[in-house]
């Protein structure tokens, strides 16, 4: 079994943030469960199918050149974890700042992300 801690938690979300501005999306489905959905800042949402086959179609996360977080607070609860914390995208033609909540789940092989929604923080 794999370690199922708050570290290997905070460690999967860097790999998956890791991944997605390195485009690695095979990498980014090995961590995302089945039964995957993602509400997006906008208000779409999609499930684990619809997400990766707009990834791989799209050209806006070709121009994703930065994503890091910050504040992350991970609660482990039984069967699942929940992680909050604050998020920067950086994208060729803009920046912005989220509060995110994501849903992971434990797997043989560790952490597998099933759901996550973001909302806009606040200009300071």
């Amino acid at each position: 079994m794999a370690d199922l801690t708050a570290e290997s938690l905070i460690a999967a979300e860097q790999a998956r943030r890791e991944a997605i501005v390195a485009l690695d999306f095979d990498a980014l489905e090995a961590m995302t469960a089945d039964w995957f959905h993602y509400a997006h800042i906008s208000g779409l949402v999609e499930t684990r199918e619809e997400y990766f086959a707009r990834m791989r179609g799209s050209s806006v996360y070709p121009s994703i050149v930065a994503t890091h977080s910050w504040d992350l607070e991970v609660e482990l609860r039984k069967g699942y974890a929940l992680m909050t914390g604050k998020s920067h995208i950086d994208v060729v033609t803009m920046k912005f700042d989220s509060l995110f909540l994501a849903v992971w789940e434990p797997d043989d092989a560790g952490w597998l992300i099933s759901a996550y929604a973001s909302t806009p923080l606040p200009d300071d």
